[in-house]
């Protein structure tokens, strides 16, 4: 956890890979934490705020123009005021790496495997029913995820997405992502937590951005009238010294709707490979795409 909760530098993504990443920030004198940041806010939204939308496809018919202002005052707000212009920018284009959003604070997700398109491609992938090689229609997570390839099972969150939306499939349903899409927090079990004035846990957890079941930006911090800090609540009997205690705790989910209960079945496909490894096919191709534009992004600042 110490490793997750070290900062990276600009120009670098985090390693949180669940669809949830976090800031941690400590008191200066106590070194305990102070305050944890989480935000599941898909880069894509970011991008087309700052540069318009579609920013790749010439051929799209209508345009929405970007607002470099908007991020910036956005930035400013939810960050620090100290941010600038030139901080988020590097030239005319988003720099979704930068300090504001690395080293110094968190806006939006910035892992490879975080993004909106992986979670629509899981969500798709999944909708389809699937059949081992004796063509029987597959049930288990780690069976679907080995076979579909839509994930990676040591996820928490891959094989579990996968499996509730193909439970619906295999009952004829009709399945869709709600707009706007997006992925969401919960807010926290706080079953087991303690506060050192047994106030109640869930009571310093704060929603900046979104609403509850829908809140994409949210904060964990005891108040300064309390003679106490996030680092003197405990979770099991342990103090809170890094955010991914917390972090364990909170639900990420991407919400859809579905109908036609009772529908008819879709024809089972075979497996993507059978017998498949965890390393799956897509993932693997995403995260090869995602890790190429992270290289370029880097070599364009540096100059290279």
């Amino acid at each position: 956890m110490a490793v997750a909760d070290k900062r990276p530098a600009p120009g670098q993504p985090r390693i949180h890979d669940e669809y949830l990443e976090w800031f941690v920030e400590y008191d200066e004198g106590s070194h305990k934490v102070k305050r944890v940041t989480f935000t599941c806010e898909g880069p894509e939204y970011w991008r087309a705020m700052a540069n318009g939308h579609p920013f790749s496809s010439p051929n799209w018919q209508f345009n929405a123009r970007g607002d470099q202002q908007r991020v910036l005052a956005l930035y400013r707000q939810f960050v620090s005021p100290d941010v600038k212009l030139d901080d988020l920018f590097h030239g005319d284009r988003y720099n979704p790496l930068n300090k504001w959003n690395t080293s110094h604070g968190a806006m939006h997700l910035t892992h490879p495997a975080n993004t909106l398109g992986a979670e629509i491609n899981l969500a798709a992938d999944a909708t389809v029913l699937r059949k081992g090689g004796d063509s029987t229609i597959l049930s288990d997570q780690n069976d679907l995820i080995r076979c579909a390839g839509y994930g990676v099972e040591e996820r928490a969150s891959d094989p579990l997405i996968g499996s509730e939306i193909n439970t619906l499939a295999r009952q004829g349903a009709l399945i869709t992502l709600k707009n706007p899409v997006g992925l969401y927090m919960l807010e926290p079990n706080t079953s087991g937590w303690t506060a050192p004035d047994n106030s109640d846990p869930l009571s310093y957890w704060k929603i900046l951005r979104g609403k509850p079941g829908y809140a994409v930006r949210a904060v964990y911090e005891v108040p300064p009238d309390k003679p106490f800090l996030v680092g003197d609540i405990e979770i099991g009997g342990k103090p809170i010294e890094f955010g991914g205690q917390i972090a364990q705790h909170v639900f990420v989910s991407l919400v859809g709707s579905y109908f036609g209960l009772g529908g008819e079945l879709s024809e089972a496909q075979a497996c993507i490979i059978p017998g498949m490894a965890p390393a799956m096919a897509a993932e693997r191709e995403m995260a090869d795409e995602a890790q190429a534009i992270l290289k370029a992004h880097r070599n364009t600042l540096e100059g290279v």
